[in-house]
């Protein structure tokens, strides 16, 4: 299991919101963000284009790849998926060209979108965002559908990673729902591997977290706060 460092991106600057509300943005050097991250050389990174999720559309994806880029100066090697708005083959296949795997939303599995995109699979990533049983999207403005349905359709999929964020903790570092972490865990198929976002206070604990949940398929934690 890793500790996965987020960074989110609003009309082309960094920032972090508290519980999705967009009233609620504390903005943050992005010089700051890239000396945190690599003197702590990390194994994986998590942008999102906060803007392009709200919208539906892409709205920052030069200043993502540029991010990216400059991230791998310092660590070449380091893994780096993004997301936020992505909707066409084009962006999935610019973000595959830069090496980064790219993070869709839940309305991927409607309609016949799975089969538009089988042969890019390996790359993809599934976000799921919810709050108690409730799935959300379009940047968390919309409700979706159950929690409960929504994972027994990515059980049935080929996808290999997926992302639940919880929204009631995302930005608050109240630390993660163990609780409701181990009732997705148990749902999920567990050829999955599962990342979990929401809540995580600080490095001290990722690594308790690390010692309860080592039995689990938990592929990482991922958080932005802790950062500051």
């Amino acid at each position: 299991m890793q500790l996965i460092p987020a960074i989110d991106i609003y009309k082309n600057r960094c920032l972090r919101l508290t519980q999705g509300n967009f009233k609620k943005k504390t903005y943050i050097s992005k010089n700051y963000l890239l000396n945190k991250i690599n003197n702590k050389h990390y194994n994986r990174i998590h942008i999102i284009d906060l803007e392009g999720a709200k919208s539906g559309k892409v709205k920052n994806l030069n200043t993502v790849i540029k991010l990216a880029r400059q991230i791998r100066k310092a660590n070449p090697n380091i893994k780096i998926q993004s997301g936020g708005g992505i909707r066409n083959i084009s962006h999935i296949k610019t973000l595959i060209s830069e090496n980064i795997e790219v993070i869709l939303s839940t309305t991927l599995l409607t309609g016949n979108q799975l089969i538009n995109i089988k042969n890019y699979i390996k790359h993809l990533i599934l976000s799921i965002d919810y709050k108690q049983n409730k799935v959300f999207i379009k940047g968390w403005q919309q409700e979706h559908s159950k929690l409960t349905h929504l994972i027994n359709a990515v059980n049935t999929t080929n996808l290999p990673k997926v992302i639940f964020t919880d929204i009631n903790r995302d930005g608050t570092r109240k630390g993660i729902n163990k609780t409701n972490i181990t009732k997705i865990i148990k749902r999920v198929c567990k050829k999955k591997k599962i990342m979990f976002a929401g809540g995580l206070n600080n490095t001290h604990e990722f690594k308790n977290l690390t010692t309860c949940l080592k039995t689990t398929h938990i592929y990482g934690i991922i958080g932005g706060k802790f950062l500051f």
